[in-house]
């Protein structure tokens, strides 16, 4: 599985604080999930040294999938 660094991408800016992920398939051409580090948990604390990572698989694409 290869892994690219998007330094520019503009995808999730704003929602995830820090690194993300995306997850695709068929040669990158079907996105079926995301994930990365969010503030929720810090702000909801107000402790700012709590972490959070969150990720999720989209399962209607990955039926899509199945179908291709």
């Amino acid at each position: 599985m290869p892994l690219v660094d998007e330094p520019e991408r503009r995808r999730g800016q704003g929602y995830y604080t820090a690194c993300s992920i995306r997850i695709t398939v068929l040669g990158g051409s079907l996105e079926v999930g995301d994930g990365g580090f969010t503030d929720w948990t810090a702000r909801l604390s107000g402790d700012a040294k709590e972490r959070c990572l969150v990720s999720c698989l989209a399962t209607e694409r990955l039926v899509d999938c199945a179908g291709r």
